[in-house]
C-alpha cells in the first residue's frame, strides 16, 4: 500500500510522538502517536487474510492521517492527523465509523529519521469524518463502505472547522469540507486483524476573517488510515 512509505505515516508519526514528550498526549488523553506509529509496523509485518478466516464482525481503532502537497513548504509538511475507528460486519460486507479527534501539525525536515524530523502542533479541529459508501440507494449515499473478500473501499467525508491568526490578513475562522475515497486491505497477526488504507481527495477550504467570507479554495489531499482490534 502506497501509505506505507508516505512521509506522514511513517515519518512524521514518529516522530511527533517523541517531539510530544513522554507521555505523547495531546488535548484528548486517550490519543497516543507511539501507539499509531506502532500499528503502521504492524500492519507492514502482518499477513494476508483470506476472506473464510474473517470473523463475523471485527470493532477497530487507530489512527488517521491526511496532508496537502499544495499547503506545504520547502521546510516543512502540514499534516492533519487524528483517531480512527471502524466496525467491520463481514456478515454483510458493511464497514462503518469515522475519523475524530483531528488535529494540525507542522512537521520540518526529510523524516528519514526521528533525527531529521521535527514537528509542532498548531490546533485542534472542531467536527468529524464520516465513513460512507460510493454507492447510492434511491440517490441518498450509504452510510458505511462496502467489504469485498478480504478487501474494502469507500469514502470519508465531513466537515471541519479551526482558526485562522494572521498578523497580515487579520484573525478568524475556516470551514474544511473534506470528500476523500479509500481503499485497503484486512491483513492478521497474533494480535487479531487489523486494517489500512490509501486516502485520496480533496478539501474546500472557506475563510471567514474580521467577519468577512472569501472565496473558497479547493486542495487535493492524500494519506491513509489503518486499525487493528
Amino acid at each position: 500500500m502506497k501509505f506505507l512509505s508516505t512521509l506522514g505515516l511513517l515519518g512524521a508519526t514518529a516522530t511527533l510522538s517523541g517531539c510530544l514528550g513522554s507521555d505523547n498526549i495531546l488535548d484528548n488523553p486517550e490519543y497516543n502517536l507511539v501507539e499509531a506509529f506502532a500499528l503502521v509496523d504492524r500492519f507492514g509485518s502482518a499477513a494476508e487474510v483470506s476472506p473464510e478466516d474473517l470473523p463475523a464482525e471485527a470493532t477497530m481503532s487507530g489512527f488517521v492521517e491526511v496532508f496537502s502537497e499544495e499547503d506545504n513548504t520547502d521546510d516543512s509538511t502540514f499534516v492533519v492527523a487524528g483517531d480512527m475507528n471502524m466496525t467491520a460486519d463481514f456478515s454483510n460486507s458493511r464497514i462503518t465509523g469515522g475519523a475524530t479527534n483531528l488535529a494540525e501539525y507542522e512537521v520540518f525536515g526529510d523524516c528519514d529519521s526521528v533525527s531529521t524530523c521535527d514537528a509542532e502542533f498548531q490546533q485542534s479541529f472542531g467536527g468529524s469524518l464520516e465513513i460512507r459508501s460510493d454507492e447510492e440507494d434511491d440517490g441518498v449515499e450509504e452510510a458505511f463502505g462496502i467489504i469485498e473478500g478480504s478487501s474494502f473501499r469507500g469514502w470519508l467525508d465531513g466537515s471541519l472547522t479551526g482558526s485562522i491568526e494572521d498578523e497580515g490578513a487579520g484573525s478568524g475562522t475556516f470551514v474544511a469540507d473534506v470528500i476523500t475515497d479509500f481503499n485497503g486491505s484486512f491483513r492478521s497477526d497474533d494480535q487479531g486483524l487489523i486494517a489500512a488504507a490509501d486516502v485520496d481527495g480533496s478539501v474546500t477550504i472557506t475563510p471567514t476573517i474580521d467577519g468577512v467570507e472569501y472565496e473558497s479554495e479547493v486542495q487535493s489531499v492524500s494519506g491513509g488510515f489503518v486499525v487493528a482490534e
